[in-house]
């Protein structure tokens, strides 16, 4: 039972996931600190409703989608002088990352368009500081190995988790032959 557990760690995991479904930027440390006062207390908070969250995918079935961050590219170099290809294979580059998993499809846009160029001024009018300054930290970091190797590895990681593919179907067995006859009872009319 939910009681059981911890209510609050699991109320904030839920908060959290609920953010990131609707695409905020808000961390478990910022939803803690809104819960508690000590710096000691968030933390423990903040790493209790990390655990609930897992607890809370487990239980729903765990089937997450991923937005893909080209809409989101398309829209942030609206109106700039940039090629828009060339964001989009940025883009396609991050998908090979954990990044989907992790970050936002607007955030993973906004680090296509650091790692490009050219839109920096729309990206500092349009972001946060605090969600400009993790792009520019996602930007930085090197590029993911285009191995197939490491291709592979992704592939499978997200094969474990059920990220692309449809839920499994339940199997139909053959009707056998006393189920699929059913006589008629009192004769025919």
């Amino acid at each position: 039972s939910m009681l059981e557990r911890e209510p609050l760690a699991h109320t904030l995991a839920a908060v959290f996931l609920a953010a990131k479904t609707e695409d905020e930027f808000v961390s478990a440390g910022e939803l803690a600190a809104a819960v508690v006062e000590s710096s000691d207390e968030v933390q423990r908070l903040a790493f209790r409703a990390s655990k609930a969250e897992q607890a809370i995918l487990s239980g729903v079935g765990y089937d997450l989608r991923v937005a893909h961050p080209h809409g989101a590219a398309r829209a942030l170099v609206d109106g700039v002088d940039v090629d828009v290809s060339r964001i989009e294979d940025e883009c396609d580059k991050l998908l090979t990352t954990d990044a989907p998993l992790i970050h936002a499809p607007s955030l993973l846009a906004a680090v296509a368009c650091l790692r490009v160029g050219g839109c920096e001024e729309k990206l500092k009018e349009i972001l946060t500081p605090e969600a400009l300054d993790e792009a520019k930290a996602l930007a930085s970091q090197a590029e993911p190995d285009e191995d197939a190797a490491a291709l592979k590895k992704i592939r499978k990681r997200l094969k474990r988790t059920a990220l692309w593919r449809d839920p499994p179907q339940p199997k139909k067995r053959p009707a056998s032959s006393e189920e699929a006859y059913v006589p008629e009872e009192g004769g025919a009319a």
